[in-house]
C-alpha cells in the first residue's frame, strides 16, 4: 500500500512539474525573447530529467553511450566548438554526482559490487598510464596532450566500470543494451552499404 501511495504521489509531482513547465513556456514566450523563454521554460523539464536520472542512473549512461557513438559523425559535418573530451567530462561528472546523491538519500548501497576483478585491472592500467607520463620518450612532458589521451583510454573506462557495477547489475540492462548496440551496428552497416553503392559525400572525400 505504501509503495502504491508513493507511486501515485511521485506521478502527481511529475504532472505538476510538467504543467508548470508548460505554463512557464507560454508565459515567457509571450513576454521575453525566444532564446530566453526557451531556456527558462526548459528548467522544470530539466529538473524532472535530473530526478529520473537520480532514480535510474543507467538512463544517463545510455545517453552517454549514444553520444559517444554519434559525436564523431556530427563533428565531421558540424564542428563542435568545445573539445569532445570536455563533453564527456561533464557527462561523467553529472553521472557521478547523481550516483552520490542516490547513495546519500536512499538505502540503495551497491558499492561493494564495484570491487571486482575488472575494476582492479582498470586501476592497474590507469596507474601504468600515469607512470608512463615520465618515461621521457619524447624528451619532455606535454601535460595537456597526455591528459587528453589519458581520459578516454583509462579514466572513462574505469568510471564506466564503476557505474555499471553499481547500477547495471541486472540481465535486463544487458538485454536492452545489446538491442541498442544492435541498432547502432545496423546503422553503421547501412552507412557502409550507402558508401559502397552511392560513394562518399563531399565531406568524406575531403
Amino acid at each position: 500500500m505504501i509503495v502504491k501511495e508513493y507511486n501515485i504521489f511521485e506521478k502527481g509531482i511529475n504532472a505538476i512539474v510538467v504543467t508548470v513547465g508548460l505554463l512557464l513556456c507560454i508565459w515567457t514566450a509571450t513576454t521575453m525573447k525566444a532564446t530566453v523563454a526557451t531556456a527558462i521554460g526548459l528548467i522544470p523539464f530539466l529538473l524532472t530529467f535530473i530526478f529520473i536520472c537520480i532514480k535510474r542512473p543507467t538512463i544517463l549512461l545510455c545517453i552517454t553511450f549514444i553520444i559517444n557513438y554519434i559525436i564523431m559523425g556530427i563533428n565531421r559535418y558540424y564542428p563542435i566548438p568545445i573539445p569532445i573530451t570536455n563533453i564527456f567530462d561533464l557527462l561523467f561528472g553529472i553521472m557521478l554526482t547523481l550516483i552520490i546523491l542516490k547513495q546519500v538519500y536512499t538505502d540503495d548501497d551497491n558499492r561493494k559490487n564495484a570491487m571486482n576483478a575488472y575494476t582492479f585491472v582498470l586501476l592497474g592500467w590507469l596507474l601504468y598510464c600515469i607512470i608512463n607520463a615520465g618515461n621521457g620518450i619524447t624528451g619532455e612532458l606535454y601535460p595537456e596532450a597526455w591528459l587528453r589521451i589519458l581520459r578516454p583510454w583509462a579514466i572513462y573506462p574505469l568510471l564506466t566500470c564503476f557505474i555499471l557495477s553499481i547500477h547495471c547489475n541486472r540481465y535486463s540492462f544487458l538485454h536492452y543494451f545489446l538491442i541498442l548496440w544492435g541498432i547502432f551496428t545496423l546503422l553503421a552497416a547501412a552507412k557502409g552499404y550507402w558508401q559502397k553503392n552511392k560513394g562518399f559525400d563531399s565531406t568524406e572525400l575531403a
